[in-house]
């Protein structure tokens, strides 16, 4: 699966047919320990107790490759470059933190953050331009 549309890249170069297509997905666990100590809130005395009640969140993390055309693809060339993230335009890694109860597979959310951003890119399955 990719996406194509008409964007201008990093250099400034417009790219009338580029290609996008999601690269290094990997989906993220963090699990945090849930202990917030305010010692200075017990009164002098009291026996302290913290109920460790352990979160854990879940995202994923991916890069987006830029591509001139579908022909650069199919030739297995190196990108033009990477997208730019939309809420950190100086780094290339997008991150999104996902519902714990989401069933979608990453891959189709990754491409569906990208299609949020650019709304007229089509979506291209790699295959019909024969590409595994």
């Amino acid at each position: 699966m990719a996406l194509t549309l008409n964007i201008a890249a990093d250099n400034g170069l417009n790219l009338p047919d580029a290609v996008l297509v999601i690269d290094q997905l990997n989906v993220t666990k963090h699990i945090s320990d849930g202990y917030t100590l305010s010692l200075n809130a017990t009164p002098e005395g009291a026996i302290y107790q913290a109920n460790n009640i352990p979160k854990e969140s879940t995202g994923l993390a991916f890069r987006v490759q830029i591509f001139a055309n579908e022909d650069m693809v199919r030739q297995g060339k190196q990108p033009i470059c990477q997208l730019p993230n939309d809420k950190q335009p100086n780094q290339a890694l997008f991150t999104l933190q996902l519902d714990t109860n989401n069933t979608e597979q990453p891959l189709a959310l990754a491409y569906a953050h990208i299609q949020n951003l650019y709304p007229k890119a089509q979506v291209c399955d790699l295959a019909d331009i024969g590409v595994q």
